[in-house]
């Protein structure tokens, strides 16, 4: 069975985009999965006890989503400022400006008229509006760049948190496989040394010589060498889970499961190309292909006339200090500017109307010539553009190929396992003749010796084979469900 994905990429109306459509390679894609038959919670599957809390923590706490959720909330709060440009804007301001100055005093002959030096001082109160008219969908573009910006950001956070979440079930497969390849060298370890005291009662009795007897003392200490690597494997997964947990599990909380489980049933659901619409991945790549062609639309506006609109309307109240003066016998008291201003606010107040004052202005703003910043905008944004149609289209292609391959790894990995136990079996017939003629006298040790390390090292690759049997099938899983804890569309 083969699919492909048509990719259609539709643009901003503004600007007449060609539509261009790529059409994935066929893919071989046999009956793989279906958008219905995945658990939400995929990574249950391994049905291990710590496996729930482990990812529990890690969602919550691991540091790599924490970064991805600060930057999903700071791209939220530039779609928010982006988006407020296209409504009005409105502000308050007031001021106040002081100064010295001196009072013109009449010349009177004969008389000192050196006048103190008074203040004056002045109080503006005004609301300013500003609104730009979007004739040409600037604004609009600009705004709906951000917004896809921000839902790219939040597909990208689940698209982490799946990988996350498959990285916690890796970790704890290594920890089941290090225990389980622990067990077998701990068998094969007790099995080598009653071997060994069977060889020794024969070098005591003539039967055999001392370079068996080291023989034997090498193949015991050629599997107890191994220990140490599994440990730190072990270890090392526990500190990884601490890491992706944000230190809040770890070694103190790793699966308490002594070997892995048996492999999954094979897989034998039907495949829709549906699931593509799943994948976080993809989608977070078809939203930055729409904010890059919101860009476009904009740089393609800013070549046309701008309207603009720009209103303000205020009160201005100005006051001064006065000395006491007299005119023909008539004394006016002095005065303080917080008495001036005071009488100023009164004349204002009684009458707001007569002394408002306000302004609007109109402003019509055609580019002409900015030495080739808005061509180079526009290009810059087409080459955007068109590396956002390119990134989609990887995404949808590695998403079919993520799929197939997992489960095409699957099928060659249980291939192998089958061919392994037929192994297994050939070479265990192959121990128990050894035995037997080695007890006979009808063969050398070393051959005896041989077959038992060729069986310790097919048991290893069986551990081996099964751990990737169930890599494979969490690839599978991780790769076609594209959701975490959601219920499909």
């Amino acid at each position: 069975m083969r699919y492909g994905v048509l990719v259609l990429l539709s643009g901003c109306a503004l600007h007449p985009l060609s539509v261009r459509s790529s059409v994935a390679p066929d893919l071989p894609v046999p009956q793989v999965v279906n958008a219905d038959s995945v658990s939400q919670d995929w990574w249950s599957v391994l049905d291990d006890e710590a496996l729930p809390g482990l990812v529990r923590d890690t969602l919550a706490n691991n540091p790599d989503l924490r970064a991805f959720q600060a930057v999903l909330r700071q791209a939220e709060a530039m779609a928010r400022i982006s988006g407020a440009a296209r409504y009005p804007s409105f502000s308050f301001a007031t001021s106040y400006a002081g100064q010295p100055y001196t009072p013109f005093v009449l010349p009177v002959p004969g008389a000192n008229q050196d006048p103190d030096t008074e203040v004056q001082g002045t109080i503006q109160t005004q609301f300013n509006l500003a609104y730009e008219a979007d004739l040409f969908g600037r604004v609009r573009a600009s705004a709906g760049a951000a917004k896809r910006d921000a839902n790219a950001a939040a597909l990208d956070l689940k698209a982490m948190q799946l990988v996350s979440a498959a990285q916690v079930v890796e970790m704890v497969l290594t920890v089941l496989e290090g225990r389980e390849q622990l067990a077998l060298l701990a068998t094969n370890e007790k099995l080598l040394r009653q071997q060994r005291g069977f060889v020794v009662s024969r070098y005591q009795s003539g039967l055999s010589n001392v370079l068996e007897l080291r023989q034997q003392d090498e193949l015991i200490a050629t599997t107890v060498a191994q220990r140490p690597l599994l440990n730190e494997q072990i270890a090392a997964a526990g500190r990884r889970l601490s890491l992706l947990t944000g230190g809040h599990s770890g070694v103190q909380r790793l699966p308490k499961g002594v070997a892995l489980p048996s492999v999954p049933v094979p897989w034998k659901h039907s495949i829709s190309a549906a699931f593509v619409h799943r994948r976080p991945d993809v989608m977070s790549a078809f939203e930055k292909l729409h904010s890059a062609d919101h860009r476009l639309a904009a740089a393609l506006a800013s070549r046309l006339p701008s309207l603009r609109f720009n209103g303000a309307a205020g009160f201005l109240f100005l006051g001064r200090s006065t000395p006491e003066t007299t005119i023909a016998g008539a004394t006016e008291p002095a005065q303080t500017l917080s008495e001036s201003l005071g009488e100023a606010v009164d004349t204002v107040t009684a009458d707001p109307g007569d002394n408002l004052a306000w302004q609007l202005s109109v402003q019509l703003l055609q580019p002409i010539f900015q030495g080739g910043a808005v061509k180079g905008q526009i290009e810059a944004a087409r080459a955007g553009r068109e590396a956002a149609v390119e990134r989609y289209r990887k995404a949808v292609l590695t998403a079919f190929d993520e799929v197939v391959s997992s489960h095409s790894g699957e099928q060659a990995q249980r291939k192998y396992l089958e061919r392994l136990m037929d192994q297994r079996e050939a070479v265990e017939a192959s121990l128990k003749a050894a035995k037997d003629r080695y007890r006979a006298g009808l063969t050398e040790y070393r051959v005896l010796l041989q077959t038992q390390l060729a069986l310790l090292r097919v048991d290893q690759a069986l551990i081996r084979a099964r751990r990737q049997v169930w890599s494979q099938r969490i690839r599978l899983l991780r790769a076609a469900a594209g959701s975490l804890g959601e219920k499909a569309p």
